[in-house]
């Protein structure tokens, strides 16, 4: 792996939002019929999350990468509630997208660190199954192949107790 350089993210996220925001309010200064900002805020997660995937590219910084992960599914989960094909008054039609986002964050940032240690990536895989465990009990059809939501909960604690058992163990 190559050497890895100063994060440049948090520039990188100003430089992007300032040039998008700054053409928009230009364009509509002008009279160009740009979509309602309402609409498409959701678009300003996903340029940190681009921002965040540059930085990867430029320095190497393996969590900028988890970042852009978190920060798409995070994008994407902003503009299916701003087209309401999730509802804000349903919190858990969207809520378990962000212990997803961050799982699948940490997994990412720990195969881009190419780590020997896999705290991160148990870590990353309990958070995104927290996540698709909190997504199971909307779909009918998953809840009938399933046995109770108890049962799929005590499996997945069990599970989790028994990774950190053997990592204590084993250390």
């Amino acid at each position: 792996m190559s050497e890895q350089k100063p994060s440049r993210r948090m520039p990188l996220i100003g430089a992007m939002v300032g040039i998008s925001l700054g053409s928009w309010l230009f364009m509509e200064a002008n009279g160009v019929d740009v979509p309602s900002m309402v609409k498409f805020w959701p678009g300003f997660i996903a340029l940190g999350a681009l921002a965040s995937l540059l930085d990867f590219i430029l320095t190497k910084t393996p969590s900028s990468l988890g970042k852009a992960v978190f920060g798409s599914v995070m994008c994407v989960t902003a503009f299916l509630l701003t087209f309401h094909v999730l509802s804000w008054r349903d919190v858990f039609s969207w809520l378990p997208a962000l212990p997803l986002g961050a799982g699948l964050g940490m997994v990412t940032t720990h195969a881009a660190s190419q780590s020997s240690s896999h705290r991160l990536l148990i870590r990353g895989a309990v958070f995104a199954a927290l996540g698709i465990a909190g997504w199971l009990p909307q779909f009918p059809q998953l809840r009938e192949m399933l046995p109770s939501m108890q049962t799929v909960w005590a499996v997945l604690l069990i599970a989790i107790g028994g990774i950190i058992l053997y990592q204590q163990l084993k250390d």
